[in-house]
């Protein structure tokens, strides 16, 4: 679908950093309304069955197709110009969460608003809708903010068919309604003692049949936390200046100093949090304690990253539109995998399986099959020429071309 945006399965990335900041970044596709977004403040990015992209922002939703965006706003029938999210169904309909509570979906090309969305702004008060989940009866599950519990809506979704749920902890309230159903909520267990006793904050989440889990908390949630399953039975979750992994024996956090705006885990286990005017960090395999293995578009805020069908990244901001990343199957070498230098002036891919590198210092950096290899002059005048130049001769030997020398 998207075969107007070049892309290569694999890039091999050498970055020249200080510390610990990327001097380079992949080559991204930024979408502006200038090419047809709606808005420059977009607020989440998801790709239906179809593989169409659905882009949420302040001024309507609008759909791409790979050439060009789709629009639409109050003058096509949405209720509410201030979408914040959207949610494939098991019938292929599109629902949208917006500003004022009101729900809508789109299904064969018509926009459908549903009859109780007076009832339900009426009940927000200044609560936001923070997620939705449709089950198999087609009955709409809301998740709250600020809020004791969820509201769920059956079809033919009329007044009559609206109810509140609350929970059964006078001190809970919901964040998330994942895609599998559960909800997820805190409570505060409140230890023996005075009133005045600060209590200690616990993810809940609630099965359908009345069950609960219980999972270490991070030391403040918010209202608009977000909670993902993770692949080896942990969770990860963000928090107020926090995102951290928690699980049956575990619970590993990081500080992000400001709030986390978005979260997501991709088909590899990395941990992608996008963070307000501080871009999006990635931590690979899910794991908080080493440091990011990338850090993106620094200065922005990044409100949601999503990845599509082939392998490509999107990144929605509140600022300057969406950002397209061809893949997210970058591999970086530096003095912290070994490497000799960090200042890299020269890339040579010699084959399929091997790529060289040439430094400031005079070092060739060789990764071929996961393995890294150094070759480097002996000491000596030969060794300070800057290797600004590989390539291949005849004979498939490799021509070396250094800053007093050309071998």
């Amino acid at each position: 679908m998207f075969d107007r945006i070049s892309r290569c399965a694999l890039f091999f990335f050498f970055l020249f950093i200080t510390g610990r900041a990327f001097a380079q970044q992949p080559a991204f596709k930024n979408f502006g309304v200038k090419d047809g977004l709606p808005s420059s403040e977009v607020y989440s990015a998801m790709q239906d069955s179809k593989g169409y992209m659905w882009f949420c922002t302040d001024n309507g939703i609008s759909r791409y197709d790979g050439y060009a965006f789709k629009n639409f706003s109050l003058e096509n029938g949405l209720p509410d110009n201030t979408v914040f999210g959207s949610y494939e169904d098991r019938r292929g309909r599109i629902w949208f969460r917006t500003l004022s509570g009101r729900l809508f979906y789109f299904n064969n090309d018509t926009i459908y608003q549903l009859p109780s969305n007076n009832q339900a702004a009426t009940l927000m008060h200044n609560a936001i809708l923070t997620s939705i989940y449709v089950d198999e009866g087609d009955t709409v599950w809301c998740g709250l903010t600020s809020s004791k519990g969820y509201f769920k809506i059956a079809p033919p979704y009329l007044n009559q068919d609206f109810t509140y749920h609350f929970l059964d902890h006078n001190s809970a309230y919901i964040f998330n309604i994942d895609k599998e159903g559960f909800v997820w909520g805190t409570v505060v267990d409140y230890p023996s003692g005075p009133p005045a006793v600060i209590g200690k904050s616990i993810i809940m989440r609630y099965s359908k049949n009345g069950r609960t889990d219980s999972l270490t908390a991070p030391r403040k949630i918010m209202t608009n936390s977000t909670i993902h399953a993770m692949p080896d039975g942990k969770y990860f979750v963000t928090s107020e200046n926090e995102i951290s992994v928690t699980g049956p024996g575990a619970f590993v956090s990081r500080k992000t100093n400001v709030n986390p705006l978005s979260s997501f885990i991709d088909s590899h286990n990395r941990i992608w949090a996008g963070l307000h005017k501080k871009g999006v960090f990635c931590y690979p395999a899910g794991d908080l304690n080493k440091n990011e293995s990338a850090h993106y578009l620094d200065g922005l805020s990044v409100s949601s990253t999503t990845c599509d069908k082939e392998g490509a990244y999107w990144f929605t901001t509140l600022e300057n539109g969406v950002y397209y990343m061809s893949s997210g199957d970058l591999l970086y070498y530096d003095t912290r995998d070994g490497f000799l230098a960090n200042k890299v002036l020269t890339v040579f891919p010699r084959d399929s399986s091997s790529v060289w590198a040439g430094t400031a210092d005079g070092s060739i950096e060789i990764v071929e099959r996961n393995k890294l290899i150094h070759f480097k002059e002996p000491a000596g005048p030969a060794a300070e020429n800057a290797i600004y130049r590989l390539q291949e001769g005849p004979g498939k030997t490799l021509l070396v071309g250094a800053v007093t020398s050309y071998i």
